[in-house]
């Protein structure tokens, strides 16, 4: 388990946006900004999955915590596939750090990602960009996303073809990286209090 006395030591006072909510696509989705200390007291550790650290660029913010990773050897082919000028190529990393039960709609991202899992666990569902005609995009702003918001429990009449879709399914571990190629759908659920930087 991390040591949450830690990253509020280097970072509690730090002002961060919390997702409030099941996830993004929740018509009751909010934003709040509050400072770190209080995300990990009131939420983390009371163990409330309606609330999530997601996609924060925290290690921009708090250059202690990125000096606290390591740079992935596969960054330098991201180099290759995501930057004309390879030696001005610097990573894009954002945190992603919630209690037990905060997910991640299924979606899909223009850039590569390494997805590396620092502690706890999170399942991870993959759909390749061919059986987009059967993930039923949305086509308002969030048309990146399905308009299946729970994979789990999925209205058959109006979307029939949604469980013809072939997928690949893992759950990451601490230490474990997945690669997730543009255009990839994926669904994500944290199985236990879980933190993962993705390295774009």
């Amino acid at each position: 388990m991390v040591n949450l006395n830690y990253l509020i030591a280097v970072a509690g006072h730090r002002i961060v946006p919390i997702e409030r909510g099941d996830h993004y696509l929740d018509p009751n989705f909010d934003e709040e900004l509050m400072p770190l200390s209080d995300f990990i007291h009131n939420f983390i550790c009371k163990n409330n999955p309606n609330a999530y650290l997601a996609q924060h660029a925290l290690f921009d913010q708090i250059p202690q915590l990125r000096n606290d990773l390591g740079l992935p050897d596969y960054c330098c082919a991201l180099s290759d596939l995501n930057d004309d000028d390879q030696t001005q190529y610097s990573p894009r990393l954002n945190a992603w750090f919630g209690p037990a039960g905060t997910k991640s709609p299924l979606h899909h991202d223009r850039y590569h990602n390494l997805f590396v899992q620092i502690f706890g666990s999170k399942y991870i569902r993959l759909y390749s960009p061919d059986q987009t005609s059967k993930l039923y995009p949305r086509n308002d702003i969030h048309a990146v996303s399905s308009q299946v918001a729970n994979i789990d429990h999925v209205d058959q009449k109006k979307f029939p073809l949604f469980h013809q879709a072939q997928y690949q399914d893992c759950i990451l571990e601490p230490g474990d990286m997945l690669y997730i190629p543009p255009g990839t759908w994926h669904y994500i659920e944290s199985h236990s209090v879980s933190f993962s930087v993705s390295y774009w």
